[in-house]
């Protein structure tokens, strides 16, 4: 999924909230 790559891409965010996002 594009949305993914974009949340894993950015490891600026915690790492629980690209879980959540996923």
């Amino acid at each position: 999924l594009p949305r993914a790559h974009t949340c894993f891409n950015r490891l600026d965010l915690s790492p629980a909230e690209t879980f959540e996002d996923l």
